[in-house]
């Protein structure tokens, strides 16, 4: 349902120009009967088998047929695989995929001898459809390269934005978002430059939207969700909006909109139904019974669940059914009746087998099927499903990674490993700190902090009346002490001098510790306000990364986002701790090292910290260079040194050496580096990096080959 059907898609862009011809249906009758000439009389049989595919698909088969009949009594080569190739695209809308690959493998033959490249490219654009739809994906991939290389050679059409996007919808299959994103993106600029059909071109983007989706951009998707909806609207074609108006639905279920999504599902089930569509009826119906569950109504929610499967199995539409089966157990699952859960995703799965469904479909299934089995104390099978979930999102970088890494945390808590989970908590809340939840944290830390501003501006005020109203108290006991005794006089000044004296003292003191505690919160802030805006700007180099094609150019970004990540960790700490000036070396040094050891796929065992200094923490101003001087020693053990070692081991300390020079020492137990990438031509741009912070700290290097490497950096702290 997430996802246009790329064959509707094909079947309008190779239909357009029989369409734009302004001949109707029945004009075409009229012809056909009135023809005389058989070859004239088939070219038309099949033009009005054509107009039919959408609306009468036994009247288009059956003119199909018989153009092919006439053909065959003339020996017409050209007739015959001009329908061989119409009969190809009937049986793409059908679940004969392998009879449509007999007709392709008749109309590749028939090409081939005519040398009829615009054929050829017909038949393998086809043939990708067959092999898609009977999940034969390499091959498809195969057919589809082929089809573009012939492509190539002509003029730029709405049928060759088509196939890039059908090629995108291909990559979503096999998991790989970044690559359908890429090949959608070329499918909609294509569409534009040649001003092609708008019709095409809200499908291409409607695709696209749902792919950022998929990733978890969720704020890019909002804005072309409502831009395909735009365009599918002006055009007015209702049933083009049924699928639009369900992926939007979806869209507000994931970000937990509930409200939205009930709006967009009411709109579909009333076009479903003006249109008389069982199908997407049926998918409304399931959606708004799962609304109704999450609003714990349950009589509501099961009265749309039998309702739905009602619709479909009248429609004898089985696929569809699985949906609602997997909403009824998602019910269950709720309400912790896990035995019931798992008997409904089991017969999801016996109408819609994981193996038939996308990547991320299977990665989602088994993620939710992995999570049941934990409930029900099925543990090996519910950790071989999750690892596989984590492993598929992993591979598409998909926006559900961090539920995966969430269900492994919870799975490993359950189960008593404590090591595992912890790992995977800090996965999850890593994979959680995206550019949608840096911003949603920035909103909530606002309104925290101005709650607190406010609170704390009350309570002085209040105090500051406290004070007012002592003060009166304190006037009128002296005034009464004066006129009992005029004997005390000058004692009893002296007193209201000191206690004035006292209460001024003692307001400065509580304004400037107001202004002090004003100060700190400003202070948190803004070290907080850095490290967001450092992890926008690393999430950026992220994205753009991710849509380089250079080798190079991605490692030289990833290298950036390295950096820009380890003074944000310095930011994030100095908030967190009571010492807002100064940094714990050991715990920033401790996390940095093994956040890198992960990110390179390495076990923070590996990896081993000492700090031994006069003082537990530093001063910012040296804390930074000798941060992003680990990070970049400690990278390049990582991504070089440790190519061939079956053991590999990193030491990083920092010591007093004597009483005026701190020892920074980096040793790692890898192949070794030479003396031109330290000194000569060769010599990298993070060498020539930490060269710089080196001379920028006063500090010496040294560097020794004995097992391995050792950098030691000598930094005076007088």
């Amino acid at each position: 349902m997430r996802q246009l059907s790329w064959l509707l898609i094909f079947l309008v862009a190779v239909t357009l120009k029989v369409a734009g011809q302004g001949v109707t249906p029945a004009q075409l009758q009229a012809q056909i009967i009135a023809e005389k000439d058989n070859g004239r009389k088939a070219q038309l049989l099949l033009q009005l088998a054509r107009m039919n595919l959408a609306s009468n698909r036994e009247q288009a088969l059956a003119g199909m047929q018989e153009a092919l009949g006439i053909y065959r009594e003339s020996d017409n080569k050209a007739g015959i695989l001009n329908v061989y190739l119409s009969l190809s695209t009937y049986y793409n809308g059908t679940n004969e995929s392998q009879t449509g690959l007999s007709f392709d493998s008749m109309a590749l033959k028939l090409a081939s001898e005519l040398d009829d490249k615009r054929s050829l490219f017909q038949v393998y654009s086809n043939m990708s459809i067959h092999y898609s739809k009977m999940d034969s994906l390499n091959l498809a991939f195969k057919a589809m390269q082929r089809a573009l290389e012939y492509k190539s050679a002509m003029p730029p059409s709405p049928v060759t934005a088509t196939l890039y996007s059908r090629l995108g919808n291909l990559y979503m299959r096999r998991g790989d978002l970044v690559k359908a994103i890429a090949y959608t993106d070329t499918a909609i600029n294509l569409i534009r430059k040649i001003s092609g059909p708008q019709q095409l071109l809200g499908s291409f983007i409607m695709n696209k939207a749902n792919f950022l989706e998929q990733q978890g951009q969720f704020d890019e998707a909002a804005v072309l969700y409502y831009e395909a909806i735009r365009i599918k609207e002006k055009l007015n074609q209702p049933r083009d909006l049924l699928s639009s108006y369900g992926n939007l639905a979806n869209f507000y279920s994931k970000i937990n909109n509930q409200e939205e999504r009930y709006k967009y599902l009411q709109l579909q089930l009333a076009i479903a139904r003006a249109e008389n569509d069982p199908r997407f009826e049926g998918i409304a119906l399931s959606s708004l019974g799962d609304y109704h569950a999450l609003k714990k109504q349950q009589d509501s929610a099961f009265w749309y669940f039998n309702t739905a499967l009602a619709v479909l199995k009248k429609a004898k539409l089985e696929l569809p059914q699985s949906n609602v089966y997997l909403n009824i157990s998602r019910y269950y699952y709720s309400i912790e009746k896990y035995e019931e859960a798992l008997k409904y995703v089991e017969m999801a799965e016996a109408i819609n087998p994981p193996a038939g469904a996308t990547r991320l479909s299977i990665g989602f299934d088994y993620l939710f099927k992995g999570n049941i089995l934990n409930k029900l104390g099925r543990k090996k099978e519910a950790e071989a499903l999750l690892l596989q979930s984590l492993n598929i999102h992993k591979k598409g970088k998909s926006g559900n990674l961090q539920s995966a890494y969430k269900a492994l945390y919870e799975f490993y808590k359950s189960s008593g490993d404590y090591e595992e989970a912890l790992k995977y908590q800090t996965d999850f809340m890593n994979a959680r700190d995206s550019v949608f939840n840096t911003d949603v944290e920035r909103n909530i830390v606002k309104a925290r902090a101005d709650y607190e501003i406010e609170k704390r501006e009350n309570l002085l005020a209040i105090e500051r009346k406290d004070k007012e109203l002592r003060s009166v108290q304190l006037s009128k006991r002296n005034q009464l002490v004066w006129l009992l005794t005029g004997l005390l006089l000058a004692l009893f000044a002296g007193l209201v001098l000191y206690m004035r004296s006292y209460h001024l003292k003692k307001k400065t003191a509580s304004a400037l510790a107001e202004k002090n505690e004003r100060i700190e919160v400003l202070i948190r802030e803004l070290h907080h306000r850095v490290k967001n805006n450092l992890q926008v700007v690393s999430s950026l180099l992220s994205l753009q990364s991710n849509r380089l094609s250079s080798k190079a150019a991605r490692e030289a970004m990833d290298e950036g986002r390295s950096r820009v990540d380890a003074m944000a960790m310095i930011h994030q700490r100095l908030y967190m701790n009571d010492d807002l000036a100064a940094v714990d070396m050991e715990d920033y040094l401790k996390k940095l090292s093994q956040s890198l050891a992960s990110t390179f796929g390495f076990s923070n065992s590996i990896v081993e910290t000492n700090v031994a200094l006069k003082s537990p923490t530093m001063d910012i101003d040296m804390a930074v260079p000798i941060g992003l001087i680990v990070n970049e020693l400690a990278t390049n053990a990582f991504k070089h040194a440790f190519a061939t070692v079956t053991d590999p081991r990193l030491s990083v300390s920092l010591n007093m050496q004597d009483e005026k020079t701190m020892n920074l020492r980096i040793a790692d137990n890898g192949t070794g580096i030479t003396n031109t990438e330290l000194d000569g031509k060769e010599q990298s741009f993070g060498m020539k990096l930490v060269r710089t912070l080196v001379k920028q700290l006063g500090a010496t290097m040294e560097v020794t080959q004995r097992n391995g490497t050792i950098f030691d950096i000598r930094i005076s702290t007088s």
